[in-house]
């Protein structure tokens, strides 16, 4: 599954603008739970040699914002978090936020949009009722866009147990050695969640990359995993 990186892909506004740099400005977070709460990032660069502050704002009340003003030194390339709620959404959505910062005394505004497809046949928060092995995962396919290369990225996916059984993850193998996977070793109980993390280390990779953890269940069953990113040189 191709992304689409903006146009202005880490690209310097002409001078009656703003120069802060964006990684990207759509993000595309693929096919998500119903319910779930989704966490990504983008990226800010400011490549001036004054400092810049960015102030976030709300389109809807399904974003949530860790702070809503962000303080960018010169050169600094910051990671701005951010939580997609679902709940209450179905099909295909098209969300987004602003960013505004300013720039020769004038307030420069960037829309950030990302859309996704809200599954709402198999809903994150599905109560405990299967007496066999039923899981949940937030999404199975995570897209970051574009990051920079030379540090380890973060890929989370979140795993609910809606059976009345503990739930065992007997082993997570990833596609490339490049891919570290994180998980839970104990059981997980009845209505619970717990975290798989892959760590990717993007140094020598730019380019596209799709990598693959498979999930292994003690009962058998299997999931593929799926994490995507662009990594795009540092200056």
């Amino acid at each position: 599954m191709h992304r689409i990186c903006a146009i202005i892909l880490f690209a310097t506004f002409t001078y009656s603008q703003a120069q802060v740099r964006f990684s990207d400005t759509i993000r595309n977070l693929g096919t998500i739970a119903q319910g779930a709460k989704i966490s990504f990032n983008i990226q800010i660069y400011n490549p001036d040699s004054t400092t810049v502050t960015c102030k976030l704002s709300h389109i809807c009340g399904c974003t949530e914002f860790n702070k809503t003003k962000y303080i960018l030194g010169p050169k600094e390339n910051l990671e701005i978090p951010i939580i997609y709620h679902s709940s209450g959404n179905a099909g295909k959505v098209d969300r987004g936020f602003y960013v505004e910062y300013l720039f020769q005394n004038k307030i420069q505004k960037q829309k950030i949009h990302f859309t996704a497809f809200v599954d709402t046949v198999s809903p994150f928060t599905t109560p405990v009722l299967d007496t066999f092995i039923c899981y949940r995962f937030d999404r199975t396919s995570i897209d970051h866009g574009c990051v920079t290369e030379g540090h380890h990225q973060r890929f989370v996916y979140t795993l609910y147990n809606c059976s009345k059984k503990p739930l065992v993850i007997s082993n997570v193998q990833s596609s490339c050695g490049c891919v570290t996977p994180k998980w839970r070793r104990e059981p997980i109980k009845p209505g619970e969640t717990a975290e798989i993390i892959a760590e990717y280390n993007t140094n020598g990779r730019p380019g596209y990359s799709q990598k693959n953890l498979t999930v292994h269940f003690e009962n058998g069953a299997t999931v593929v995993l799926t994490l995507i990113c662009k990594v795009i040189l540092s200056e």
